[in-house]
């Protein structure tokens, strides 16, 4: 059974787009918000199983509840309670269609039937990480584990280099001059400059300015964001095009440690996701 949220309103816990997949003995993988909710919903699928039957229900979270007044949150969840076992060969070429169009980077559209309709699936954005160093080493794991796809790129062979970085989907050797301008970089890929030098960092920032993206930060102090920002207005580049850049990167959680600075800037980027996904109505 594939339980997805097909729409939440107030505080519910998880947003339009969650799922979870169950049989009978309970959760396989995925979640739609844990607790009561989900507990819940493993029950109801385990029943639909039985009958092999597809529904959609809604939910109300909180004391005006009747089924789930624990749930003190508020707001309202519908989920779709899609039976894969109804035609199993249809359901699988379904999914491996989806899966496929989100291995290249593409939203999924997934035809839960007439009752449900269309579920987009958005597509993990990949993230771009220029440098290997220690901040790097602490971030990749974080994002890969956060729904990011990650690329790492640095001119130094023992840092760029697939075994430090397990959790990268991609890991380059290239130099710097010339790696942004030959990467293929487009308007939902995020950038992250944390090379070993300001040089480095501003090599990338001139070439990545010159293409669309998603987010670009640089990471260090706000003295060297004011050196940046004064060079790349001398190469020049607009008030507006620097403006493009976010720096110093990352929320301001008092970061220190390279794992503290990573937690911030992952953090930032999820934030940065949320906001374009609810942009997008996804």
């Amino acid at each position: 059974m594939l339980v997805s949220i097909l729409s939440s309103d107030g505080s519910a816990p998880r947003c339009r787009g969650a799922m979870m997949l169950c049989d009978s003995g309970g959760l396989l993988c995925g979640s739609v918000g844990g607790g009561a909710l989900e507990a819940r919903c493993l029950e109801l699928a385990a029943a639909d199983l039985a009958e092999g039957a597809s529904c959609v229900r809604e939910f109300t979270l909180g004391s005006a509840s009747a089924e789930l007044p624990q749930m003190l949150c508020g707001g309202k969840v519908t989920l779709a309670f899609t039976c894969l076992s109804e035609d199993p060969a249809r359901w699988a070429a379904r999914l491996e269609e989806a899966c496929k169009a989100l291995e290249a980077g593409q939203d999924a559209q997934l035809d839960l039937g007439k009752e449900a309709g269309l579920l987009t699936i958005p597509a993990l954005p990949r993230v771009c990480v220029f440098g290997g160093g220690h901040c790097a080493f602490a971030l990749v794991p974080i994002l890969a584990r956060t729904g990011f796809r990650v690329a790492v790129i640095d001119d130094r062979g023992a840092y760029a280099d697939a075994a430090r970085f397990p959790d990268a989907e991609e890991v380059l050797c290239e130099d710097y001059d010339t790696a942004a301008a030959q990467l293929p970089i487009g308007e939902k890929d995020y950038i992250v400059v944390m090379t070993s030098g300001h040089k480095h960092d501003f090599e990338v920032l001139e070439q990545v300015l010159r293409k669309d993206f998603a987010y670009l930060g640089c990471m260090g102090s706000r003295a060297k964001a004011e050196a940046l920002r004064t060079k790349l207005l001398a190469a020049g580049f607009s008030d507006e095009d620097v403006d493009r850049v976010k720096t110093p990167i990352g929320l301001s959680i008092g970061s220190e440690t390279p794992e503290e600075i990573a937690v911030s800037i992952a953090a930032e980027l999820i934030a940065v996701r949320a906001a374009k996904r609810k942009e997008a109505g996804l």
